[in-house]
């Protein structure tokens, strides 16, 4: 198996609950990580400085895409940056246990 972290990042704190509560109920992601960042971005011209919730959600090849598209359908920025990363030597138990938690099919 394949583990994927997808990214995103949102404006405040009950959207990213909302959006990590949206996975786990579908079964896209194992688990949903919500950290508090600053974020720093040029956005229509003018430099940005605010405060940002990442979500980092653990998935798989299998269930990627759909999580994405279901991020994508949910977010409250007009242009949300999405994206995932592979992770390399994953413990077996634990991708274990994240392919036992995923949906049968996406």
């Amino acid at each position: 198996m394949s583990l994927l972290i997808v990214f995103t990042t949102v404006g405040n704190e009950a959207d990213a609950r909302r959006l990590a509560e949206i996975a786990l109920t579908q079964k896209l992601t194992a688990c949903v990580h919500i950290d508090s960042i600053e974020s720093l971005y040029e956005w229509q011209g003018a430099m940005v400085n605010e405060r940002e919730w990442r979500l980092s959600f653990k998935t798989d090849a299998a269930h990627c895409t759909m999580l994405q598209s279901v991020l994508a359908e949910n977010h409250p920025y007009d242009i949300p940056a999405i994206y995932a990363i592979s992770a390399e030597h994953v413990a077996t138990p634990f991708a274990q246990w994240l392919g036992s938690t995923l949906c049968e099919k996406p």
